[in-house]
């Protein structure tokens, strides 16, 4: 949802990303006004440019080996920020710490490997 100016205040994802104990279907992100969401295709992101988004609270989606994961911010209770992945194969986690995300393998890669060797793999947010 976006306001007269373009700028998003309100996202609603259908999906639970994987994680149907904290995400319901639908459920709303509120975003700060001037924050602006670009659903688009994306390759040859570098993994801080990635990182900055899932920090923002973006969902980032990609596809690798026919696989489509979602990492998503969980929870943001407190102060403190919670994030996981989730695959269309069954892959659920819960990640540590957010600095853990880049260092986290799927399929023998790493996810910075992965996001930033795309070429064909796309990434979505």
């Amino acid at each position: 949802y976006y306001d007269e100016n373009g700028n998003a205040y309100k996202d609603v994802d259908y999906t639970d990303h994987g994680f149907p104990e904290t995400h319901k279907v639908p459920h709303v992100h509120i975003i700060e006004i001037g924050n602006k969401i670009e659903r688009k295709k994306r390759v040859n992101m570098k993994i801080n440019e990635f990182m900055n988004l899932i920090n923002q609270g973006f969902d980032l989606a990609f596809n690798y080996n026919d696989v489509f994961y979602t990492i998503s911010l969980l929870d943001d209770a407190n102060g403190v920020k919670k994030f996981g992945i989730g695959g269309d194969n069954g892959t659920q986690h819960l990640f540590d710490t957010f600095k853990s995300i880049p260092d986290f393998v799927l399929q023998r890669k790493t996810i910075k490997e992965i996001i930033e060797n795309a070429s064909e793999e796309e990434i979505f947010y």
